[in-house]
């Protein structure tokens, strides 16, 4: 009995701090309209950054794979 007792009220209490913090998890400030769209150029630029690392990556790869096919490396 004791430990429904608990598990219930540990509920309960779940339930009370989540309907408690639910609001502050929706409060959120809007941003001016330079700063939105400097953020999203910030991250355009970091997604042409690292497909540019990524395919270069790539191209490092397939060389000294053919390289090593071909006695280069």
């Amino acid at each position: 009995m004791l430990k429904l007792f608990k598990s219930r009220a540990l509920a309960l209490m779940a339930l009370v701090l989540g309907m408690l913090a639910a609001p502050a998890a929706f409060a959120q400030a809007t941003l001016p309209t330079g700063v939105d769209a400097a953020i999203t150029e910030a991250g355009d630029m970091l997604v042409l950054g690292a497909t540019a690392v990524i395919i270069a990556m790539v191209g490092f790869w397939a060389v000294r794979k053919l390289g090593g096919k071909m006695g280069w490396w």
